[in-house]
């Protein structure tokens, strides 16, 4: 599928034949703006079966993983890299993306406190759930690779709460991130480190979680990524993506560009962190939320 959407997407006249894809003589219109030369919206796949990920390695822009540890994305950022060269990819290199849930508050005992009463509610709910669980999605591998972390207990690394997959919690909202505005932000740096560039987050109910986000989680990524490169400037070392991304900049379509071409923005209802060169509004759209 994401092979014939690159070729409907950048030619005429598309003749295909897939395994599961047909098309004789094919053509769409209109086609993205721009999409020949790679101006077309971003692709972005999960998956975490060895299958899905060569699919990956050799198609999708963005790989988007779910809320692992910090060791678990670097290990599959690594096994994917790998993979682009064993598959012969074509296009340019694969980025990599984190969907996640975040509950953060001004405090980290404030935020503890509302995650540990939203995971008994859920608790008490838990018997509804069990069908879910035997059957669909939930078999998944990148699925059972979430619910497999509450073995290795409630919180790992600094903030990431493992508890909500066992009361039915699931993908994205499988493993949330907790903590205080400051300690949620020095724990996305941490993903970004690893080589994270886009950054997918939400939290419920979207409307206050997304302003909570806008108004002090943002900020303080901003505070990190300026701090980040003032460090570096002039030295050997070159502030990595998230921090160049977070630094307000002139729209690409200022330069030319169609707005949105390229950047990666995820547009998902709550909040997100842009793309590098992407320029940042100071509060959120909360439109979008309604």
């Amino acid at each position: 599928m994401v092979q014939l959407i690159r070729l409907l997407w950048t030619r005429e006249d598309v003749t295909f034949h897939g395994e599961h894809y047909r098309v004789d003589r094919s053509t769409v219109r209109p086609r993205p703006f721009g999409a020949e030369h790679g101006r077309h919206p971003r692709l972005y796949f999960g998956g975490a079966s060895p299958a899905a990920e060569r699919v990956a390695a050799a198609h999708a822009d963005v790989q988007l993983f779910w809320g692992e540890p910090l060791e678990g994305i670097a290990e599959r950022i690594a096994r994917l890299t790998a993979l682009t060269e064993e598959v012969g990819r074509e296009h340019a290199p694969l980025e990599f993306g984190l969907r996640i849930t975040t509950l953060v508050r001004d405090t980290a005992e404030e935020a503890w406190r509302d995650a540990t009463e939203r995971v008994a509610q859920m608790a008490e709910q838990a018997g509804q759930t069990d069908e879910l669980r035997r059957g669909g999605w939930y078999r998944a591998v990148g699925q059972q690779r979430l619910l497999a972390l509450a073995e290795r207990g409630d919180v790992l690394d600094s903030c990431l709460y493992t508890a909500p997959g066992k009361y039915g919690g699931g993908g994205a909202g499988t493993t949330w991130l907790v903590g205080s505005y400051d300690e949620v932000a020095a724990a996305l740096a941490k993903y970004a480190a690893l080589g994270i560039t886009h950054f997918i987050l939400s939290g419920t109910p979207y409307l206050r979680e997304a302003a909570r986000a806008g108004d002090h989680l943002l900020p303080r990524l901003r505070d990190l990524a300026a701090a980040r490169i003032e460090a570096h400037q002039g030295g050997s070392r070159r502030a990595g993506p998230l921090w160049r991304g977070l630094v307000p900049r002139e729209p690409p379509w200022r330069n030319g560009e169609m707005p949105g071409a390229g950047t990666g923005i995820p547009r998902r209802a709550g909040f997100n962190v842009p793309a590098p060169g992407t320029a940042l509004s100071r509060r959120p759209r909360r439109r979008a939320c309604r």
